[in-house]
């Protein structure tokens, strides 16, 4: 930024930061929910995110890896998991994407934050064992 720039750029958020009015804390609410988390909402909230993503996957894309059945469910689960190469989108996009579905169905249902993080935990496994039909990738689970 040039000097005869930058003094008029200083001026302005000076003159922005004066007339904004101070943050301050939050009251605490007064209220406590009474209703308990809901396992079946948030566990139902997970499967419904697998579900449709995979039903998008094979009946729309038609894509290969996701033409699943139970040979590749138990066969996923007989050989263990590997360390994938997928492209960059898919282990550093969407499947911390997905992981954030699953964090939120189960936080929409009732759960803290650290009672919600089993529930992308299980929602990323499912997905690497159940909708995939090449072996599972524990980078996915870790990214996911």
């Amino acid at each position: 930024m040039s000097l005869p720039t930058f003094w008029p750029s200083c001026l302005a958020l000076s003159s922005w930061l004066l007339i904004c009015p101070p943050a301050g804390a939050q009251e605490p609410s007064r209220t406590v929910p009474d209703e308990r988390p809901s396992f079946w909402q948030a566990a139902a909230g997970v499967v419904a995110v697998n579900g449709l993503t995979w039903f998008y996957n094979w009946h729309v894309q038609r894509w290969d890896w996701a033409d699943v059945g139970t040979q590749s469910w138990w066969a996923n689960i007989r050989h263990g998991f590997t360390w994938d190469d997928d492209a960059y989108g898919a282990n550093q996009v969407a499947h911390p994407y997905h992981g954030s579905l699953y964090f939120n169905a189960a936080r929409s249902s009732g759960y803290d934050f650290w009672a919600s993080t089993p529930f992308v935990a299980a929602g990323s496994l499912g997905w690497e064992l159940f909708t995939e039909n090449v072996r599972p990738s524990l980078n996915d689970l870790i990214n996911t």
